[in-house]
């Protein structure tokens, strides 16, 4: 790789994002990264300012990666309000792979949203939660994040689903401006983290039984 074409990728992280493997890295700038290395590994951390990864599947969401840990042999990456994804240097990684294994239509919630909630604007709320846990669950999944879980665990990966579903949703609702002045204030501080908790716990339930 040519000093030239590093820069072009330094500078396209900076503005439109990189793609790698369908995963667009983007940055806000400046980007303060602390690399440790000690005995043959090395420790990249990203501080308060962490590189967001872009994954568009059937929603687009945001991953903020906080750490990489690259080991003698295998390495990890760690995303906020995420379990660690661990690799090996056999088999790499890549974000997307831990959603090729799509979740079977989950009617039972989708039954369970539509009798709770009669406004459609509650409705699209919690189907948007609905999304996002779910997509949440299966990279957990895939990483074997719900093996041999205690309640400690459990308490951990409900707090981490809830926090990544919320980003995302508030994100959301901001974004396509779904109230204004203090029906705004209502619906990112106390309709959508209802909602959003109700549907975090229900959804996860079946993975702690």
């Amino acid at each position: 790789m040519t000093p030239k074409e590093v820069s072009e990728i330094v500078n396209s992280i900076f503005t439109d994002g990189y793609d790698i493997n369908g995963v667009t890295i983007q940055s806000e700038s400046p980007v303060v990264a602390h690399i440790l290395n000690e005995e043959g590994s090395t420790r990249i951390d990203f501080g308060s300012n962490n590189p967001k990864a872009v994954i568009k599947r059937f929603i687009t969401f945001y991953a903020y990666i906080e750490e990489i840990y690259l080991g003698k042999d295998k390495g990890s990456i760690k995303l906020r309000n995420f379990p660690d994804i661990n690799f090996t240097y056999e088999t790499g990684v890549s974000i997307l792979s831990f959603l090729e294994a799509q979740f079977s239509e989950n009617s039972e919630m989708k039954d369970l949203i539509e009798e709770k909630y009669s406004c459609s604007r509650d409705k699209k709320i919690a189907e948007s939660c609905l999304q996002y846990a779910e997509q949440w669950a299966t990279i957990v999944s895939r990483s074997g994040g719900f093996a041999d879980t205690r309640e400690c665990d459990e308490k951990r990966l409900k707090s981490e689903c809830y926090k990544f579903v919320i980003d995302n949703v508030k994100r959301d609702a901001k974004e396509k401006r779904f109230g204004f002045g203090i029906g705004m204030y209502l619906l990112i501080f106390i309709l959508i983290p209802t909602i959003c908790k109700f549907i975090v716990y229900k959804l996860l339930e079946k993975y702690f039984d």
